[in-house]
């Protein structure tokens, strides 16, 4: 099938995996741990959110209802349900900690508050600094 706008659907699912594994690797937990807690979809919105703003900002195209369209689907996520790069951190393996460098980076560039990816991305820079 020939993709109208392919830039937009990468946009789209480096939004969506970011915000995952961010959540996942902060609070090293599955999607069920962090959902099922008081405020936990709180969790998810502002992560999905912070994320796309982000993207808007740094110029990259995301369809108006992304954040909706990805909180509708948490719920339905099975409760262990959780990213490869939780799991890498489980087994104390590298993880791809760039793609939230990149993130922060486009952040400051286009002047966006984005604290939540912030500690995100501090959380991940600690655990490769002690993996090395």
């Amino acid at each position: 099938m020939e993709k109208e706008n392919i830039k937009q659907d990468l946009w789209e699912k480096y939004s969506y995996i970011s915000a995952l594994a961010g959540l996942t690797t902060l609070f090293r937990g599955t999607v069920g741990d962090i959902r099922d807690t008081p405020g936990g979809l709180d969790w998810f919105r502002r992560a999905f959110t912070e994320t796309a703003e982000v993207i808007r900002h740094a110029g990259g195209q995301l369809a108006d209802d992304l954040v909706d369209r990805y909180m509708k689907g948490i719920p339905d996520m099975l409760p262990d349900s959780t990213s490869s790069m939780h799991r890498d951190m489980q087994k104390g393996l590298p993880t791809e900690h760039d793609m939230h460098g990149y993130l922060v980076e486009l952040a400051h560039d286009h002047g966006v508050q984005a604290p939540l990816l912030e500690v995100i991305f501090q959380n991940l820079e600690i655990y490769e600094n002690k993996r090395r």
